[in-house]
């Protein structure tokens, strides 16, 4: 859906409006924005494992708990920010 693919964007922004990161540690956080977005627009969200199996290739994410704990680390300083609906939300209704 559209509105997962917005809101995914719009949560790495904000994440890094706050936060400087580097080029390896942004596919984590794309991961977990993704997750999180997910969680909010879709029925079924991915699962951690399918996701851990993803970025395996490219981090040393092997199970779902180490991409839980990697999650929590990385959008703990968002703090709730999700919860603000980006711009396109308002255009697609």
């Amino acid at each position: 859906m559209p509105e997962t693919l917005y809101l995914t964007v719009h949560i790495v922004d904000r994440y890094l409006s706050m936060r400087s990161v580097s080029r390896k540690i942004l596919q984590l956080i794309g991961m977990s924005a993704m997750l999180i977005a997910s969680k909010y627009e879709e029925i079924w969200a991915p699962e951690l494992l399918d996701c851990a199996k993803m970025l395996a290739h490219f981090h040393s994410v092997t199970s779902k708990d180490r991409l839980q704990a990697i999650r929590k680390k990385y959008t703990h300083p968002l703090r709730g920010a999700v919860a603000l609906l980006p711009p396109a939300k308002y255009l697609l209704n």
